[in-house]
């Protein structure tokens, strides 16, 4: 809001730690400021809205952006070069150094592509075998609880029969 005391108010009736803050929703780098503060949701209090563009709401949209967003981004921004760079070829308006370049960088791209495979791949690896360390320390404790058991029922068993 504009008023930080009654943005401070209505957050403190809103609980969950939500918190009122005064923001210029038409600062450059607004998306970044809202990602720097963790900000989980916007209520844009600052109208007449007729007259406004949708900056905030794309701000928060652009804050909240996981890592899979920016995947999805970047291999769609992947394609769309890889097409201009055909039609800019075909148009014969692509120089040599420039087309040299659009390849070093889909060279560049596709071996981070390969390196972020190769860890993904490697975490999982550790991921499974980390939880087979878990399923065999499960199953030894589970073992030791069964012979703690039949140690236990033998020693009852044993006296029950000096009784009789």
């Amino acid at each position: 809001g504009r008023d930080a005391s009654q943005a401070k108010a209505l957050a403190a009736t809103l609980g969950h730690g939500a918190q009122g803050v005064v923001l210029d929703h038409q600062a450059p780098g607004l998306a970044a400021t809202l990602r720097e503060w963790g900000v989980g949701l916007v209520i844009h209090t600052a109208g007449p809205f007729q007259a406004q563009a949708y900056n905030v709401a794309q701000a928060a949209a652009e804050a909240r952006k996981t890592e899979w967003h920016q995947a999805i981004e970047a291999a769609y921004d992947t394609a769309q070069l890889h097409h201009a760079a055909a039609d800019w070829q075909s148009a014969g308006l692509f120089q040599q150094r420039a087309h040299a370049q659009i390849e070093q960088i889909l060279a560049d791209l596709q071996q981070l592509q390969h390196q972020q495979h190769t860890l993904r791949e490697a975490l999982q690896a550790a991921f499974t075998q980390q939880k087979r360390y878990e399923i065999l320390a499960e199953q030894q404790t589970l073992r030791a609880k069964r012979v703690a058991q039949r140690k236990a029922q033998a020693h009852l068993d044993d006296l029950r029969r000096r009784e009789e």
